[in-house]
């Protein structure tokens, strides 16, 4: 159970730690511009990237290591997964 809790603590400080990089374009006051409104979308993206990811978690911290995932919690995997690409994607693009 210890080992949960410290994997938790790591993959919440990871998080954090990205959405602070992600911050980072804003808290240098730049000129709102084209790369300013797809920063904030990004961010947008990624806050609702860590609301799914954080409750998945917790759905899969309830879920019985017993027995197979449940399609619910599957699908779930999926819908994020699909949202880290489209990030990913997004990122590729402002190159």
């Amino acid at each position: 159970m210890a080992n949960i809790a410290t994997t938790r603590r790591s993959f919440l400080a990871g998080l954090a730690a990205s959405a602070a990089v992600l911050a980072a374009p804003q808290a240098q006051g730049q000129e709102i511009d084209a790369g300013a409104v797809a920063w904030e979308e990004l961010r947008g993206d990624s806050d609702a990237l860590l609301k799914l990811t954080l409750d998945f978690h917790a759905r899969l911290e309830d879920a019985d290591p017993a027995e197979t995932l449940p399609l619910a919690l599957v699908r779930e995997a999926q819908k994020i997964e699909k949202a880290a690409r489209a990030i990913q994607e997004q990122l590729k693009g402002e190159d």
